[in-house]
């Protein structure tokens, strides 16, 4: 298994999942195919074999159909065997409470991921 590693685009997310279990999403997410985009990043989480996973999100904007894939893609972390610790940082723009019921709504019906929410200043950026 190697590194995922995706630059992002005007609509797309910067992408790094690492096989050391260390991963992030950074940007907004609104592919016009969230089903094609998503491809890849779920065959890397159903098949990676790391002790502990530490997830950074920073998703600046996602469209309804992204998030229905996003989801899919926490849900197959958290059904991952080989994976004993899940770790979930989930940053959202001071002030932005869509954004953190976005991650709440998320980190409800996951079982074993660990969700940490961080609010930060994006014009301190």
């Amino acid at each position: 298994m190697e590194n995922l590693r995706i630059k992002p685009t005007k609509n797309t997310p910067q992408v790094d999942f690492y096989t050391n279990g260390n991963m992030a999403i950074t940007g907004s997410i609104y592919s016009e195919n969230a089903r094609e985009y998503f491809r890849p990043l779920l065959e890397w989480v159903v098949n990676v074999e790391a002790p502990e996973i530490n997830f950074d999100m920073k998703i600046e904007y996602i469209n309804t159909a992204c998030a229905k894939k996003l989801f899919e893609l926490l849900h197959e972390l958290d059904k991952n065997t080989h994976i004993n610790t899940l770790n979930i940082k989930w940053f959202y723009p001071l002030g932005d409470e869509d954004a953190l019921e976005t991650g709440q709504i998320l980190s409800e019906s996951l079982l074993r991921l660990k969700f940490k929410f961080v609010e930060y200043d994006p014009e301190a950026e």
